[in-house]
């Protein structure tokens, strides 16, 4: 019995589809862009402008959406 053993890398480039972390950050692109282009008195801006006061608890994360979104550019391949 032969196996045939192709690498992931290859299955995407012939199937034509793009890295899960590429798509991810392109769509989070894509997402900001949208919500740059709407009305300053949306929701979604607002969400999205939104600082909360006070200070986080220890297990949570120091970057919030926008910060990860609007990181340097090196990050967005």
């Amino acid at each position: 019995m032969v196996e045939h053993k192709v690498k992931n890398e290859t299955v995407r480039q012939e199937c034509a589809i793009m890295e899960m972390i590429k798509f991810i950050k392109a769509r989070r692109r894509e997402w900001n862009l949208h919500v740059e282009r709407a009305e300053r008195n949306r929701l979604i801006r607002a969400a999205r402008d939104f600082i909360p006061g006070g200070r986080r608890t220890r297990s949570r994360s120091k970057k919030r959406w926008k910060e990860g979104c609007l990181s340097s550019p090196s990050d967005q391949a």
